[in-house]
């Protein structure tokens, strides 16, 4: 995983060929299994997820909590956020039950390797990989922007695909 590109170095091979390689950093700001805070690209706190999860961020402009490492306790999101996975895998039940949640999997990708809930507000998958089951209730809403569904889907809300792929069962009373 490379978080940033610093600067390239200039290698003579045995050849005499001139390349450059470029030098990247990762910058780690939290234990694995903890999160970290953003408002867009500030970072603001780090703690655990439920930590991040619990902190007002009603009056931040873009709130985003990435993830530092797998992550394996449930997590319940009713408020407007983006959870990235920033290329590790929750492997314990989503559930969204209200505002709207983005799932990014940054420049990494990711996975919930999982099952999925969503009771209420919007679920708005960006891509990545959920190996677990679907369910979207009545009044509730799934994006499905690219993201991968290998597990069944049921859905009573409103769900919507675009470049997205479902190889499990589609059980549908709600809207598509």
């Amino acid at each position: 995983k490379v978080d940033s590109y610093l600067a390239t170095l200039k290698v003579t091979t045995k050849a005499g060929i001139n390349i450059k390689v470029p030098l990247y950093a990762r910058t780690v700001v939290a234990d694995p299994g903890n999160a970290v805070l953003y408002d867009g690209k500030t970072q603001m706190k780090s703690g655990t997820v439920a930590e991040m999860l619990a902190e007002n961020t009603s009056a931040y402009a873009n709130p985003i909590i990435k993830l530092s490492g797998d992550y394996s306790d449930a997590v319940a999101i009713n408020k407007n956020i983006t959870f990235d996975l920033n290329g590790y895998t929750l492997s314990n039940t989503l559930t969204v039950s209200g505002g709207n949640v983005t799932i990014a999997y940054g420049p990494y990708g990711g996975t919930i390797s999982s099952n999925v809930s969503v009771t209420g507000g919007k679920l708005i998958l960006t891509g990545g990989t959920i190996t677990g089951n679907v369910n979207v209730s009545a009044g509730a809403t799934l994006e499905q922007n690219g993201a991968a569904i290998t597990g069944d889907v049921t859905n009573a809300g409103t769900m919507t695909t675009t470049d997205g792929s479902i190889t499990g069962q589609l059980a549908s009373s709600g809207v598509l």
